[in-house]
């Protein structure tokens, strides 16, 4: 069965936009995609293109920014971190995971331990993982999450599921990921939960890239949102 470009746009998911004078696109998966010229215009409003994510990403950026100033909000030991979103070795990835006290943990955080040339950037911004039932529950969210550099995970299935597989790809093209590694909100400051066996995936699948990981805790957030 023939299908058309935009159900092989959908199907296919193009994380990378990659574009010759014939209108072609490579996605992530190296699959190439024929966009005809008249259809580029759908193919620049999609949800998945750098410009939309860019978009999509430095709004989140603000809108957290103005959040924070409505609070007290300290880093400690900032600079350790912020040398590598600018200058990893090619194709190293960088990990970085903390606790999980929030719903609003992410994008609040990564908003505000990250710069608006990072976080706004559709390649350097963090991947980060969603319970697939409260993030992508219908197509307007799975669109809206999927544009902010979001994947669904499955909790209960496991290390081997397509999500941590999708994540492990990321982190071996040098793309920065962070996880909360607990796999569910606890707001208990004085406990973290036992780690699930993702992170322990990804760390040993990335290892030959000679990964940055990067760990920290954070508190305060179980005040703000539950």
């Amino acid at each position: 069965e023939k299908r058309s470009w935009w159900q092989q746009v959908l199907e296919h998911g193009p994380i990378s936009f990659q574009a010759d004078k014939h209108g072609s696109t490579v996605n992530h998966m190296e699959t190439p995609v024929h966009i005809p010229s008249k259809d580029r215009l759908g193919w620049a409003l999609h949800y998945r293109h750098p410009r939309v994510r860019e978009a999509v990403l430095t709004s989140a950026w603000h809108v957290m920014r103005l959040f924070g100033k409505t609070h007290d909000f300290k880093i400690y030991d900032h600079h350790k971190l912020m040398p590598h979103f600018y200058k990893r070795k090619k194709n190293q990835p960088l990990l970085t995971f903390c606790n999980h006290m929030s719903t609003l943990d992410d994008p609040f955080l990564m908003c505000m331990i990250a710069p608006k040339d990072v976080i706004g950037n559709a390649f350097r911004s963090r991947w980060g993982w969603c319970a697939k039932e409260i993030c992508f529950m219908n197509k307007f969210t799975s669109m809206f999450f999927t544009a902010g550099k979001v994947f669904p995970i499955e909790r209960g299935a496991g290390s081997q599921q397509e999500g941590v597989g999708e994540a492990v790809g990321f982190l071996r093209d040098g793309q920065w990921m962070h996880v909360f590694p607990e796999g569910k909100c606890d707001q208990d400051p004085n406990v973290i939960l036992p780690f699930r066996w993702g992170i322990g995936r990804l760390i040993a699948n990335a290892h030959q890239h000679d990964p940055i990981i990067i760990p920290f805790v954070h508190t305060g957030m179980q005040d703000l949102k539950p």
